[in-house]
């Protein structure tokens, strides 16, 4: 922010310098077009002719010495100006830290090197634990504050030598050059956990903040394979996952079995996005019955995966995978606003049945986007259903936050 204050001050000085230099030129040309000088010279004839020479030498000298002055400062700022952008370019502007595209290029370099030498690059992916809900519950400035301080720490954690960036959102990623041992990683992971030990606090409330830390290390072997920047980072990060599947606030490296585990887990991500553009979902009804009158008084709403090999697919063989993608949102919206329009269709073929109430289940994911009360009267609104039909279900491990 004060680099940015300070580029702001000197293009407002440029631009005074201008209009001054400016106004000095028009001055200047108008007292030539008027012919003024001449008529200074003939009042001063007798007196002193040289004055007015003088002063004519004395305008014209100002008006030079401005424009000269000026062009300099006009390519001062101009390579000021360039020199902030590229900045900018490699430089994240919320921490400071280097972003992406810096992180690409000093990771392929350290490789480069480290092939070289035979040495070894260890790369930490890390990421926050329950990061969103921070957002989603005191706001996004209030998480970019949590983010800046969070890198604050990380930087006082890694060595001198390491390279700490930020690929974007809560994740971060160390590059550590010449690593002998995989020991020597797992300590740099260990500090990086600790520095984030102590809480934090935002808007005057403490919040204790874990992260997950996933290892990869390049192979040290002349015949092993020549890893890319990106197939490092991968597999960081498909360790950084194992790490978060085995709880917050751990570490993990990587392992041939993760590679796979990742190509498994996007193949089953991009199976079900499919599933969702081809409208294999499908909601089947429950009925509840009252148990005085055995009269049906509402349904319940339960989700089946409609697969054209399979047929149909339980909730417990592909939920926890819509869970874990993060798809859980967007389906789950689906089947709410789903949900809500067939009841109100029945309503409208059974008006003697009377008003039916649907419950639907909500996932933790949903319940923890800052819109979800938005999209549920949205979806009422559409559906023209009444409030009092809808049932919202929220699961026990919704209560405790049990979001990743």
């Amino acid at each position: 922010m004060q680099r940015d204050r300070g580029g702001a001050s000197r293009l407002r000085v440029l631009g005074d310098l201008v209009a001054v230099t400016g106004c000095s030129l028009v001055v200047f040309a108008l007292a030539l077009h008027f012919q003024i000088p001449r008529h200074l010279a003939q009042q001063s004839l007798g007196r002193n002719g040289a004055t007015s020479d003088a002063v004519v030498f004395f305008l014209a000298t100002l008006a030079i010495g401005l424009i000269i002055f000026s062009s300099r400062r006009w390519r001062d700022s101009v390579r000021e100006s360039e020199q902030a952008a590229a900045h900018r370019a490699l430089y994240d502007p919320l921490s400071g830290l280097p972003n992406r595209i810096m992180l690409h290029e000093r990771l392929t370099e350290a490789l480069a090197n480290a092939r070289q030498q035979e040495g070894r690059v260890a790369v930490l992916f890390v990421d926050l634990d329950r990061f969103k809900a921070v957002n989603d519950n005191f706001g996004h400035a209030a998480g970019d504050h949590l983010l800046t301080a969070v890198a604050d720490r990380l930087r006082l954690a890694v060595r001198e030598e390491d390279l700490l960036a930020r690929l974007g959102g809560d994740e971060f990623v160390v590059i550590c050059r010449e690593i002998t041992y995989t020991g020597e990683a797992e300590t740099i992971a260990e500090r990086l956990l600790l520095a984030l030990a102590h809480p934090f606090f935002v808007r005057s409330e403490e919040l204790a903040v874990s992260a997950s830390v996933g290892i990869a290390l390049s192979d040290n072997t002349a015949k092993g394979r020549k890893e890319s920047a990106e197939t490092l980072l991968h597999d960081a990060d498909a360790a950084m996952y194992r790490a978060k599947s085995q709880g917050p606030g751990r570490y993990t490296i990587f392992d041939r079995s993760m590679k796979a585990d990742r190509v498994n887990r996007d193949k089953v991500e991009q199976r079900l996005r499919d599933a969702f553009d081809d409208e294999e979902f499908e909601l089947h009804y429950q009925p509840i019955i009252n148990v005085d009158d055995e009269r049906i008084v509402g349904v319940e709403a339960l989700l089946r995966w409609q697969h054209p090999q399979r047929g149909t697919i339980p909730p417990l063989d592909f939920v926890p995978q819509l869970e874990e993608t993060g798809l859980i949102v967007p389906v789950g919206e689906w089947a709410l606003e789903e949900a809500c329009r067939q009841v109100t269709a029945w309503d409208k073929a059974f008006p003697k049945v009377g008003p039916l109430r649907v419950s639907v289940n909500v996932s933790p994911r949903q319940l923890v986007q800052a819109h979800f009360g938005d999209v549920v009267t949205r979806v009422l609104q559409r559906t023209d259903t009444r409030p009092s039909q809808l049932c919202l279900e929220i699961t026990e491990a919704a209560l405790m936050g049990d979001v990743v």
